[in-house]
C-alpha cells in the first residue's frame, strides 16, 4: 500500500512515538520529500505547515529521532513512527509534547521505564543503589524470580501478580544496567514471531 498524499493535500500526520518505551512523543507532518530523506537517512524529517518548508527533527537542539520503523495506517492517510530520540522532544524541554494530562496517568509500564532510565542518568534512591551494584541487582533479579516461581505453585494469584510486577521491575533495572530497552526485547520477540 502507498500513501494517499491526495487525500490529504500531500502532507499527512505523523504519530511519533518512542521505539523503546512506547510513549507517543509528538504529531508532526510529513510531504512525500521528507518521507523519502525519511526513510534514505533513518532520520525524521517533516514539513513545517508554520515555515513552509521541510526540516529535520533536530536540525537545530540538536534533538535527532533515529526511526526504527515505519508503519503506514490502513487508510493510507497517517503514518506511525518509531524513533530512538536523542536528547528531548518538546520545545519546552520536556521528553514528550504530549505533558498536559486532561485524564487519567500515563500507563504503569511506561512510567515504570521512564523512571528507571531517569535514575540511571541521576542515580538516587533504591533504584540508584540497585544500578549502582551489580552483585545486588543480580541477587534480587534471582530472589524475586524464585519468589515468583513459588507463588505460581502455590496458585496464589494475588500473590502472584505482586511477585511478577517486582520482578518486572528487578528485570528492568538490569536491562537499563546493560543498555537494553523494552524496545530491544519486543524487536527480538517479533524475529522470533516471523520465524
Amino acid at each position: 500500500m502507498n500513501p494517499d498524499w491526495a487525500k490529504m493535500q500531500g502532507r499527512l500526520p505523523a504519530i511519533v512515538q518512542d521505539a523503546d518505551t512506547l510513549d507517543v512523543l509528538m504529531l508532526a507532518y510529513v510531504s512525500p520529500e521528507a518521507l523519502d530523506l525519511t526513510r534514505s537517512t533513518g532520520q525524521a524529517h517533516y514539513f513545517s505547515r508554520s515555515r513552509g518548508r521541510l526540516w529535520r527533527k533536530g536540525e537545530e537542539s540538536g534533538n535527532v529521532q533515529h526511526v526504527r520503523n515505519l508503519t503506514l495506517d490502513c487508510d493510507g492517510d497517517a503514518l506511525l513512527l518509531g524513533v530512538r530520540q536523542e536528547g528531548v522532544v518538546c520545545h519546552t524541554g520536556k521528553a514528550t509534547c504530549f505533558h498536559h494530562p486532561l485524564l487519567g496517568q500515563p500507563p504503569a509500564l511506561q512510567q515504570l521505564w521512564r523512571t528507571i532510565t531517569e535514575r540511571k542518568a541521576k542515580p538516587e534512591g533504591y533504584t540508584g543503589k540497585l544500578l549502582a551494584d551489580e552483585n545486588l541487582r543480580l541477587k534480587k533479579l534471582a530472589e524475586e524470580a524464585g519468589e515468583a516461581i513459588m507463588a505460581v505453585k502455590d496458585r496464589d494469584r494475588a500473590h502472584a501478580v505482586r511477585e511478577f510486577a517486582d520482578l518486572q521491575y528487578h528485570m528492568w533495572v538490569a536491562m537499563a544496567a546493560m543498555d537494553i530497552s523494552p524496545g530491544d526485547v519486543a524487536e527480538e520477540l517479533a524475529k522470533r514471531a516471523q520465524a
